[in-house]
């Protein structure tokens, strides 16, 4: 999701391009599937700094590092993973003192170069070896500045099942050319070519559609509406602004926190200020933005805001928001250029599609906070007979489980068990399928009424 940061270091980090992500190539040669002989499947994903994620299907995942007899271990030692030595096809896997042995699947690995909007993208196309392609997802990530083509998750399992994924880096990340941008008009643009480029080293007519994740989840919609895609998978996303966005987390901390409604309306009286500014180009708000801060400072709830950008507006004087916002807007956010970024509606794109979308919602999302989201889904189900949205307990953005501490401190633990399920066979049948009991399931044909 948009993140406005610390202001000045922000404008610093703005001014720095992507460059190309390098993994070592010690590393670099492990990525991909691997089956173990109890059916399970699991991805490696090498990492820049030289150390493997691993991440099963079912939704365990973690760190493991090299150690100096070439097996690679967890930090707490409960993972041990012998991949033998580059080219090797086998794996043992000893996960809580329980070892299984497995093999590498087959994958097809296409790299490519394409025209984005304005400049070329780097992108790569993984399809299973051992049976026929039934669809491919063109994944199009977040807000991070990290290559999607090396650091993908879902290219390392979803080839296991049939399914191809066409990954790339966005502008200014990995080998992408350009500079980084969170404008959704030029996002869902290079989007649009990356799906063109899948159906063009593919060849064949099968179905291509797009699963967003975070911010994703408004750029994937967003390029469907312009194109002929097959399915939209929208995962932990928003169906309002990215400016009221904002105002979602602020409220949502609070109310985490134990705050009622007499609090809450208070709040919004600063999401209020810092969203005009916002939403104005930096040009307006500052009256009631310090208007604002002399009369809420000395409450017990002040320290409690953060959301997007509110908690940077309130620490920073006025003056260091109108000189530096602008400049960072220039740089990361070209807002001039439609659709005007914070201001960007998702519900017409969202009502207006024809073609199926699924919505994977994470019920205590910190980051996207789901609950207006799925009021609005809901509601959109009445007029849209292609909309399936699904809801997992427990779980945070990203869709990862946690643990919380008594200071509301959470560490995150896995993926949530049935999401990449879900995605598999939502892209093979349609269908919002689950694995595992819990999430709730709001179906297309389940003549929803709009809720109260």
């Amino acid at each position: 999701m948009i993140r406005f940061l610390a202001l000045a270091a922000l404008v610093l980090l703005s001014a720095c391009g992507g460059g190309e992500e390098t993994l070592p190539e010690e590393t670099a040669c492990f990525g991909g599937g691997y089956r173990l002989e109890d059916g399970r499947v699991v991805g490696m994903i090498p990492r820049g700094d030289g150390d493997i994620r691993y991440q099963f299907f079912s939704g365990e995942t973690g760190g493991i590092y090299r150690g100096d007899d070439g097996i690679w271990r967890s930090n707490d030692g409960d993972v041990a993973v012998d991949l033998g030595a580059c080219g090797s096809t086998a794996i043992t896997f000893t996960m809580d003192g329980t070892e299984t042995a497995g093999t590498r699947l087959p994958y097809i690995v296409t790299e490519t170069i394409f025209d984005g909007v304005d400049g070329k993208r780097a992108g790569r196309l993984v399809l299973p070896a051992d049976q026929p392609t039934k669809a491919i997802i063109v994944s199009v990530h977040g807000s991070e500045r990290w290559s999607g083509r090396t650091g993908g998750r879902l290219q390392s399992i979803m080839p296991a099942f049939g399914i191809g994924v066409f990954a790339y880096d966005k502008r200014g990340t990995g080998a992408s050319e350009g500079k980084y941008t969170q404008h959704f008009g030029i996002l869902s643009g290079d989007a649009i070519r990356a799906r063109n480029e899948a159906r063009r080293l593919f060849g064949e007519e099968i179905p291509i559609g797009y699963l967003g994740g975070s911010q994703g989840g408004w750029v994937a919609p967003y390029a469907a509406s312009q194109d002929d895609a097959a399915f939209v998978i929208a995962a932990y996303g928003m169906a309002i602004s990215p400016a009221m966005e904002d105002e979602e987390e602020v409220v949502h901390r609070l109310r985490e926190a134990g705050y009622g409604e007499d609090v809450i309306e208070k709040a919004r009286e600063i999401t209020a200020a810092t969203r005009k500014i916002i939403r104005s180009d930096f040009k307006e708000g500052f009256k009631e933005l310090s208007d604002a801060r002399k009369k809420y400072k000395n409450e017990p709830w002040y320290d409690e805001i953060y959301g997007e950008y509110t908690r940077d507006l309130l620490n920073a004087p006025n003056i260091g928001i109108r000189i530096v916002g602008p400049f960072r807007a220039g740089l990361v956010w070209p807002w001039k250029a439609e659709p005007n970024t914070p201001n960007y509606q998702p519900r017409p794109v969202i009502e207006s599609l024809d073609v199926p979308q699924l919505w994977i919602l994470a019920e205590d999302d910190r980051a996207a906070p789901s609950a207006t989201t799925l009021e609005i889904l809901r509601d959109v189900q009445t007029t849209n007979g292609l909309l399936d949205v699904v809801v997992f307990p427990d779980t945070d953005h990203g869709m990862v489980e946690f643990t919380e501490d008594e200071d509301g401190e959470r560490t995150y633990t896995r993926v949530t068990e049935g999401y990449y399920a879900l995605i598999r066979d939502y892209v093979l049948t349609g269908e919002p399928t689950l694995s595992v009991t819990g999430p709730v399931v709001y179906r297309r044909d389940a003549a929803a009424e709009a809720p109260e």
